[in-house]
């Protein structure tokens, strides 16, 4: 249950087109976008966060990774997958979105361990809405529990 405890917070896609695969996801789908910056689209989708990112010649073949929200105490979280044999692609290191540590899961799928910087951080403005967003999602969670 050690990620079971923290919010699968984004579902990230490659795309060869943003904009048209941004239409049908809005269009098509129905999903409502947010916080849009760098050619990419972010969408609401019921607690999780879509992104669609330009698709980079050096990326071919990536498919997407999984993002799991640890709001405090990421050192003991990447701490304890380590202990259950998790071997980090990229160790636990400082981001301009806050700290972040990957691995990848037995199929190969990029799998992310995130904490965003705390408010009086000058880079928190460029995840506060992000983070206001999942706050309100851990506390409807929270409530419903």
């Amino acid at each position: 249950m050690l990620l079971g405890k923290h919010l699968l917070s984004t579902v990230w896609l490659y795309s060869k087109d943003v904009a048209a695969t941004k239409r049908f996801y809005v269009d098509v789908l129905g999903l409502p976008t947010f916080d849009e910056h760098g050619g990419t689209a972010h969408f609401d989708g019921g607690g999780v966060r879509l992104s669609l990112h330009p698709l980079e010649e050096s990326r071919k073949g990536a498919d997407g990774f999984l993002v799991f929200l640890v709001e405090e105490g990421i050192e003991t979280v990447c701490q304890e997958l380590a202990g259950r044999g998790v071997v980090f692609t990229q160790e636990l290191h400082e981001a301009e979105f806050g700290k972040v540590a990957s691995f990848r899961d037995p199929d190969g799928h990029s799998l992310h361990v995130w904490q965003p910087p705390p408010p009086d951080d000058p880079r928190y403005p460029t995840v506060a809405s992000l983070v206001r967003h999942y706050e309100s999602v851990s506390r409807r969670l929270s409530a419903e529990r």
